[in-house]
């Protein structure tokens, strides 16, 4: 186990960065709305539970849904509820490899 270290310490990568390193977790979340509050909400947490870790890094990536649920009203016809939103971020827990 490694020693957890402040969540500000946790550097934040879109891409897997090109200095070496070991995937350690990954972690998920979802919330619902797809704005930016959102976004940042699920990547505070992502980071929360890295850094409790030990994560050198994360590498986020993040997915916008749009959906709607569709129910027979009556044989023939279908309804659909209104569209929801929601964001999915899954995050990959990194550390740095020491050699």
């Amino acid at each position: 186990p490694r020693t957890p270290v402040a969540a500000e310490r946790v550097e934040v990568f879109a891409a897997s960065p090109e200095r070496p390193h070991r995937v350690i977790a990954r972690w998920s979340g979802n919330a619902r709305g797809t704005d930016r509050e959102q976004e940042q909400k699920l990547q505070q947490q992502a980071l929360r539970e890295a850094a409790q870790l030990g994560a050198d890094a994360v590498v986020l990536h993040v997915a916008h849904e749009a959906y709607a649920q569709v129910q027979a009203a009556e044989p023939g016809v279908a309804v659909a509820s209104p569209i929801k939103r929601s964001t999915r971020m899954v995050a990959d827990v990194v550390v740095w490899d020491q050699r």
